[in-house]
């Protein structure tokens, strides 16, 4: 097999006898943890307004999860599937587009990138998935004031966003959702 197939002959005889040679002493190199979350629509949305709506709650869920585990995000990221007919209009199945943000984990800035990229990106085909990711994640261990920003806007932000995860910790996600 070495000689039909070359070096990945004989790992292939090997793998298939049972016999893995990787060296399981080594750790793992992590490139780097990310949150995330998307989801497939239950039907083709076409609708901005719609479509602007699931990207604001999937970025509140990301937001959520950042605050929970207490990291905010650097970089924010979304994808967007076209549905099949669209796809096959468009030429391309979707976009992924990232954008290097100030780190946070607040609603709104984060839901404001992620529907400026999408403005930027969208010319009316019909959607069917939605992704947003954050990563180059930072530990969140104070709160950074803004110099654009009154410090009390920021801090009763910060405490909108705190009770909002609590609304949705006790009651679930879907009793508070936007219009």
């Amino acid at each position: 097999l070495k000689q039909q197939l070359g070096v990945i002959g004989s790992q292939l005889f090997a793998i298939a006898w049972g016999i893995d040679r990787a060296q399981v002493t080594e750790p793992t190199k992590v490139k780097g943890a990310s949150l995330g979350n998307s989801q497939v629509l239950p039907r083709d949305y076409f609708n901005q307004a719609e479509i602007e709506t699931v990207i604001k709650e999937i970025g509140e869920q990301v937001a959520a999860r950042l605050r929970h585990h207490h990291k905010l995000a650097g970089c924010l990221s979304l994808s967007i599937g076209f549905s099949y007919a669209a796809a096959e209009a468009d030429g391309r199945g979707g976009f992924n587009q990232a954008l290097k943000i100030e780190p946070t984990n607040d609603n709104q800035v984060l839901t404001q990138q992620l529907l400026w990229l999408f403005r930027q990106n969208w010319d009316g085909q019909a959607v069917r998935n939605i992704g947003v990711y954050s990563s180059k994640l930072s530990a969140n261990s104070g709160q950074q004031l803004n110099l654009f920003e009154t410090p009390r806007n920021q801090i009763r932000r910060s405490r909108l966003n705190q009770v909002i995860d609590e609304i949705h910790r006790q009651f679930g996600f879907t009793k508070l959702v936007y219009a």
